[in-house]
Formats: C-alpha cells, sequence, structure tokens
C-alpha cells in the first residue's frame, strides 16, 4: 500500500510505514498515515449506511481494515459476499485470509477473483499465497 504526502510516497511493509528511501517513519507520521485509512474507514461504513451491499465499496473498507490490523473484522464484514462475482471484492477478502494465515482458503478465493478478471492486486496475492505455502 502506497500514499502520498506532502510530495513524497509512503509504503506499508505490513508493519512500519517507509519512505522512499525505505527508511522507517517517525511515529507522529505513521499515526497521520494510518488516521487516513481510518478517515477511509468511516466514509466507507457512511456509504454502505445508504448503499448495504455495495461491494466495490465493501472491498475497499475490507482493504482499510487489513492495513488497521483488523483482518478478522474484515473477513466478518464480508462473509456474506463470499461466493460473489466482484473481482475486487474478493481480492480483498482474500488477501484479508493471508494476513491471518489462512493460505490455501485465500488461494482459492484469489482464483476465483483471477478468473473474473481480476489483475494486479489478485496477482500480488496470488504470489503471496504460493510463497508461503512452499
Amino acid at each position: 500500500m502506497q500514499r502520498q504526502y506532502q510530495g513524497r510516497t509512503y509504503h506499508w511493509n505490513g508493519k512500519v510505514w517507509l519512505d522512499d528511501d525505505r527508511l522507517q517513519v517517525s511515529d507522529s507520521l505513521a499515526n497521520l498515515l494510518t488516521d487516513r485509512f481510518r478517515l477511509v474507514e468511516r466514509a466507507c461504513r457512511r456509504y454502505l449506511g445508504l448503499h448495504p451491499g455495495d461491494l466495490g465499496t465493501l472491498a475497499i473498507l475490507c482493504a482499510c481494515l487489513r492495513k488497521l490490523q483488523q483482518p478478522q473484522q474484515a473477513l466478518r464484514l464480508t462473509d456474506d459476499f463470499g461466493d460473489c462475482a466482484h473481482a475486487p471484492m474478493l481480492t480483498s477478502r482474500a488477501a484479508a485470509l493471508c494476513a491471518l494465515g489462512r493460505w490455501e482458503e485465500a488461494e482459492k478465493v484469489v482464483y476465483r477473483a483471477l478468473n473474473l478478471g481480476g489483475v494486479g492486486p489478485a496477482l500480488q496475492v496470488l504470489h503471496r499465497t504460493r510463497a508461503r505455502q512452499r
């Protein structure tokens, strides 16, 4: 995950925020970037209150919850949509499964996303599942 702030690009490596030089950023900047995920999370929840079941918004919310270290909550929110035909939603769900170490299940879900035309992020999740299963 990448975020732009004041002309610089910051990368989330799953544990800490890194700047363009791959140096760990200060706690205050890390908090700012995390606050942005919380802001997007709140916006998604408000939108879903008006448009329940919107798969695109659920996929974004699921991604935010993963970045906020809440993959179990991301799965609970998307459980009712696990059989949908929406590649971004399935990809986000597969990534949450990866975060919980449920590699085989994640691989099955991400293959469904790929069969629906998912690319880029779906391929990244697939590579993550294969690397962990070796």
